[in-house]
């Protein structure tokens, strides 16, 4: 398998970016191929040449929106590797989630509370535990922000549960960490508990020294410092001493209150400590203790003293309460409590047989439930299970990168529109997208498309319709007499009235609602309210079938095209249009032309691939031609295309469409520059003519 992590931070010594080297290291070892994405890295990993790394500055900007250059630049990363899997660590951006996901299996690896508490600890102002759940009882946590800052910081907290939960799986390290997402909204059987591991397995041996206890981790109130140093204070015992290892904001703070307390023989405070250092201070300890007071995502220096057969003492919170078994390998505390952590530490220092068994205890735990390769094991299993999981899915929605035209698989990524990422087949230049919308999502879509006044832009206009509707039937009436005509998509029926004007028993099938209707009660229309697929067992035989503008909707357009065969009379008609893949616009715009609207249009078929599609489904191709499309005006187009102005709003553009007309007399230049294009087969539409062999 190939893994493609996404992390802040890359060789950096805390506990996360430890976790991120070491399965890495891991997935090698076992034959995996892995890569990194990182916004800031030390100098001596990130030369690894065993791993592929991808400097990336703007993961460290968490909460903010991603630009469309950085959105490029992740897709660029990750289409360059095709992982199976992405997996992503501890990040904020919740459109780092939304883009990688679009086209490969993210797990979503939630390393502390700060998800689903904007406050970051899962505390109160007076540094309690917050029982509520992430709402608007978070606003109480954020007095220190400005009404609109408050108010932006929930919407990005919301927004990145939501994308959370689209992910294919969610990970974390404890239960609690899991109870807090199914909290928020999380699928439960989405989110995987994985205990974490020890940073080694090995015990280093060293010589205990009585009565040492020690602290490893930031210097602040969230860990319990102040209430440690407040509960040695009460501590009887003789001899013994406090070592807090680590460092922090509030670390000056902190030895401030050890001599307010008088403490100064009892407490040393290392600052940071390299991890052999500070692993060798655990093995030569009597205790480790844990006062935490927020919601610890794991608390893996607990397992650093388990390895090392110590006992801990640690409160009863968070995921400490997953590996830490009151009585068995050390000793629970109520958070806060610092009377009953100080009497903690009292039984324990001066019970040495009980310190030896909790220890022993513990290590027989670490050995069982907390190796390496338990983990590896599992996360491997999460990896193995969310790739099959969307390949399925991906098969069962299209032919993952096959041209639907000629069925090749030379393709590459064109472009990607509205959240649909479009492929280019080499071989025939078709342009089609990877992940079309179900039919469900297609219907609701094109019901809310016709909406009341949408059909009257200049791009739908009756009379521009009409007129396009009777040159048609000029020419289909070139291949056959007038007989009976199944036009699929009729719309608002223009083609089908005009059609029954010349003689033609004209049906129609339309599955929008407004349409449908307003060709049916105002046309008097015979229409059904149906697709094609559902009618094309009922032995109905026609002379002509028309797909004016249909087959670049439709997910699967080969089976539309074979349906529209089985309902043709030997040697019946089809006739048909699409936007032209090859057209200059195209070329030019790409994914910014206007008829690349996804999940409307799917497809941009091209000459070249037009002919192996149709010849597939049975008919023969009898005249190919590029015209200028559904619009009256399309020079307007082709005006804003030459000076680039793609921002010009299209509604904009439309109104302003009189004012060009009469002051370019419709420009004789752009006029003759499309007659140009149509003859090279570079008009914006292709009309096919077919007859069923």
């Amino acid at each position: 398998m190939r893994i493609f992590h996404l992390h802040q931070n890359y060789g950096h010594e805390g506990g996360a970016e430890l976790y991120v080297l070491r399965v890495m290291e891991e997935l090698r070892k076992k034959g995996h191929d892995t890569a990194i994405g990182y916004a800031s890295a030390d100098k001596k990993t990130a030369r690894n040449p065993d791993v592929n790394s991808y400097y990336l500055p703007w993961l460290a900007d968490w909460d903010f929106l991603m630009s469309s250059v950085n959105r490029k630049q992740l897709l660029a990363a990750l289409d360059r590797e095709e992982p199976d899997v992405v997996h992503i660590h501890g990040l904020r951006n919740a459109d780092v989630t939304a883009v990688a996901r679009r086209r490969y299996p993210v797990l979503r690896f939630v390393h502390d509370p700060g998800l689903f508490c904007p406050a970051q600890w899962k505390l109160k102002p007076d540094f309690t535990y917050c029982n509520d759940a992430f709402g608007a009882e978070c606003v109480k946590c954020l007095s220190h922000l400005s009404g609109r800052q408050r108010n932006l910081l929930i919407k990005l907290r919301r927004r990145e549960i939501e994308e959370t939960a689209k992910s294919e799986a969610v990970m974390v390290a404890s239960a609690a960490m899991k109870d807090e997402l199914v909290r928020v909204g999380v699928d439960a059987d989405k989110v995987h508990v994985l205990p974490l591991f020890a940073r080694s397995e090995e015990p280093l041996g060293e010589k205990e020294e009585e009565g040492l206890v020690v602290f490893i981790g930031t210097v602040h109130r969230i860990k319990g410092v102040d209430v440690l140093l407040r509960a040695a204070k009460k501590v009887a015992a003789k001899g013994w001493r406090l070592v807090v290892i680590g460092g922090g904001p509030t670390l000056g703070e902190m030895k401030n209150l050890a001599g307010e307390l008088g403490l100064n023989g009892t407490v040393t405070f290392t600052g940071w400590l390299k991890n052999d250092e500070a692993r060798r201070w655990i093995a030569r300890s009597s205790i480790l203790v844990m006062p935490s007071v927020w919601l610890e995502g794991f608390g893996i220096v607990g397992l650093e003293a388990m390895c090392e057969s110590k006992p801990v003492i640690g409160s009863n919170v968070g995921g400490i309460r997953d590996w830490l078994r009151d009585g068995k390998n050390g000793l629970l505390v109520t958070p806060g409590r610092e009377d009953e952590l100080a009497g903690a530490i009292e039984r324990l220092l001066a019970n040495p047989e009980k310190r030896v068994h909790l220890g022993e205890n513990g290590r027989k735990i670490f050995e069982k439930e907390y190796r390496l390769e338990s983990h590896m094991r599992k996360l491997l299993s999460i990896y193995e299970k969310i790739s099959v999981n969307r390949e399925k899915r991906q098969r069962k929605k299209t032919e993952f990168n096959i041209c639907p035209a000629c069925r090749s698989n030379i393709i590459e990524r064109a472009f990607e529109s509205n959240g649909y990422p479009f492929i280019k087949c080499l071989s025939c230049g078709c342009v089609t997208t990877q992940t079309p919308p179900d039919e469900k999502t297609l219907r609701e879509h094109y019901d809310l498309a016709y909406s009341d006044g949408e059909r009257n832009s200049l791009f739908d206009s009756e009379e521009f319709k009409r007129g396009q509707a009777i040159k048609r039937l000029e020419r289909l009436e070139e291949f056959t007499a007038p007989g009976v005509a199944l036009d699929v998509g009729s719309s608002f029926g223009f083609f089908l009235d005009e059609a029954r004007k010349r003689g033609w028993t004209a049906r129609g099938l339309e599955i929008s609602q407004r349409p449908f209707e307003y060709s049916t009660k105002k046309l008097g229309l015979d229409v059904k309210r149906k697709t094609l697929g559902t009618v094309a067992g009922n032995n109905e035989s026609y002379d002509a079938v028309l797909m004016w503008d249909v087959l670049e909707h439709l997910a699967h357009p080969e089976e539309a095209l074979l349906a529209s065969a089985n309902m043709l009379k030997s040697g019946g008609v089809l006739g048909l249009s699409v936007p032209n893949g090859d057209s200059w616009l195209f070329s030019k715009l790409g994914g910014k032309w206007d008829w690349v609207i996804p999940p409307s249009h799917l497809h941009f078929f091209t000459p070249n691939s037009m002919l192996p599609l149709l010849e597939r489904c049975g008919f023969e191709i009898v005249s190919i031609s590029s015209g200028r499309g559904d619009s009256d005006n399309e020079w307007l187009l082709y005006f804003r295309a030459a000076l680039k102005r793609f921002w010009l709003d299209r509604l904009l553009f439309e109104r302003a469409a009189s004012f060009l007309r009469r002051k370019l007399n419709r420009s004789a230049f752009f006029e003759n520059r499309l007659e140009r294009y149509n003859s090279d087969m570079k008009g914006s539409e292709l009309v096919v003519w077919a007859k069923k062999r």
